[in-house]
């Protein structure tokens, strides 16, 4: 048993080298009575694990299971029970590896010393399985203890603190998240290695996301050194949100279709989709964008997993992704209604050749009806548009902002429109003319949410001068799901009366 304490502590940073000293006890341990040869069996998992070769299937390791908790200690049953968990979520089981997992966390609180390496591993295990099934609130707590035990170990490694950011990210704590990723990137000491490269992609995609180009620059610049690492879907993504935030469209188009076809990765490639999508429907490239929206449609239909992550995506709010699949079901809408009106078109000029026939003649007639029916429709939505459109110049011209009005009216009806980006001063002209019109409004912001970020106000304005959200999307570029959350979080900013 000293022996397997040794490999033990050996494994926890070298576990080929730990899997080596198992190898040379394999003679003595067949001599052995029951419980030496399961220990030997569940360290042999373990070690394996850590260099992700996993067992084919969860027979063995539930029957570690059975057995420890019939004989083992409660550092066994917790070995025991986090090569179960992590067995299962190989497999996709994410909701019976999350049960073993939880439990192997319980059993670690119930013995005086407590293994804080095996406890630390659980709660990254436990944070990856809740992201899966987009459990956010209780990934972060996952996240969080995580970089708790890390620190108590003064050990905290940059994966760890990308955990953490991503989990900040996931419950809109941008600031908090930034400075995760920043120390994530700071800490990354041999950035040429395998799974330094695959952290380096997700912090690109998080900076780029973010909007913060400098340290996207960098982690860019760090994965053009070394060229031989694979472009999986995530990685394509990654460099997909890179180009596309430095402007360069058809490149990030390139990334995002080198994603979008490889089926290593259903959520990866789905993520492409909406991103092309996205894309093609800003360039007007309708036809893309048309045979993007059949492949989210496709992959909704048919992939579990993808119905899964959307499905706990509604249940923390409109995420970007359910807010692109309505716009694909528009879009499926707009190309259905094209061909039913061709196709009334053509049943009129049959009609009309036809026209003796009563009965022909009147059918032609309720079509016509129903066409008519349709044009009105679409008159009264782009009157609606128009209306909400106004409600901008309406509201800045009320400022009598004398000649600088007119230009700050202009400046922000092209950024609504997604023509052109504010700039700072146009933002303060902004600022100064919304407080002309509401003096307190500013008071307002501050009693209701305390500090605020820049980006925060930003949107507060664009809400208080009648933006709609696309619009304030256009202006900010603040992802979706965020600004669903704000406007539905700071929904009395619309109330007309708030000023008294």
């Amino acid at each position: 048993m000293s022996k397997f304490k040794e490999i033990e502590s050996v494994g926890a940073d070298k576990p080929t080298l730990a899997l080596r000293m198992l190898d040379s006890l394999d003679i003595d341990v067949r001599g052995s009575d029951e419980y030496i040869r399961m220990r030997y069996e569940l360290l042999s998992i373990h070690m394996n694990i850590k260099q992700h070769v996993f067992p084919g299937s969860s027979i063995r390791t539930s029957n570690l299971v059975a057995y420890f908790d019939r004989s083992g200690t409660n550092r066994d049953q917790q070995e025991a029970c986090y090569c179960a968990g992590m067995t299962l979520a190989n497999m996709g089981d994410s909701f019976h590896a999350i049960s073993y997992l939880q439990k192997s966390e319980r059993i670690a609180f119930n013995k005086d010393r407590l293994d804080s390496v095996l406890l630390r591993d659980t709660y990254s295990a436990l944070y990856t399985q809740y992201r899966r099934i987009s459990d956010y609130p209780k990934a972060f707590v996952a996240a969080k203890e995580e970089m708790n035990i890390s620190r108590s170990m003064g050990d905290v490694t940059s994966a760890v603190a990308f955990r953490l950011g991503e989990a900040y990210l996931s419950i809109d704590s941008v600031r908090q998240a930034s400075k995760c990723f920043d120390k994530a990137l700071e800490s990354i000491r041999f950035p040429h290695t395998h799974d330094a490269q695959n952290l380096l992609y997700g912090l690109l995609e998080k900076f780029s996301v973010l909007g913060q180009t400098a340290n996207a620059d960098r982690c860019h610049s760090l994965l053009n050194a070394n060229d031989s690492i694979t472009l999986s879907p995530v990685c394509g993504n990654a460099l997909g949100a890179y180009f596309r935030m430095k402007g360069n469209t058809s490149q990030a188009v390139c990334y995002y279709r080198t994603a979008y076809a490889q089926d290593k990765d259903e959520c990866a490639a789905y993520d492409a989709a909406v991103a092309l999508f996205d894309i093609y429907s800003k360039d007007g490239n309708m036809m893309a964008a048309n045979d993007c929206a059949r492949k989210i449609i496709c992959m909704t239909r048919h992939s579990k997993s993808i119905k899964n992550m959307l499905i706990a995506d509604c249940q923390y709010g409109e995420s970007e992704d359910s807010s692109t699949l309505h716009s694909v079901e528009r879009w499926k809408d707009l190309y259905r209604n094209m061909f039913w009106t061709i196709l009334f078109m053509a049943t009129i000029i049959v009609m009309i050749v036809y026209i003796i026939n009563m009965k022909h003649k009147n059918d032609a007639l309720k079509k016509m009806l129903g066409y008519a029916n349709e044009l009105k429709d679409a008159q009264q939505n782009i009157k609606n548009k128009a209306r909400q459109s106004q409600s901008l110049i309406q509201m800045l011209h009320k400022t009598e902002l004398e000649s600088k009005a007119e230009e700050i009216v202009q400046s922000v009806k092209d950024a609504a429109s997604g023509k052109r980006k504010l700039t700072e001063d146009e933002w303060r002209q902004l600022y100064k003319a919304v407080d002309d019109l509401h003096p307190h409004f500013r008071e307002l912001l501050t009693e209701h949410i305390g500090n605020f970020s820049e980006l925060q106000m930003q949107v507060c304005y664009l809400m208080r001068v009648g933006l709609s959200n696309p619009q304030i999307k256009n202006v900010t570029d603040v992802p979706r799901t965020t600004i669903w959350r704000w406007t539905n979080t700071y929904k009395w900013i619309y109330d007309k009366n708030i000023d008294g």
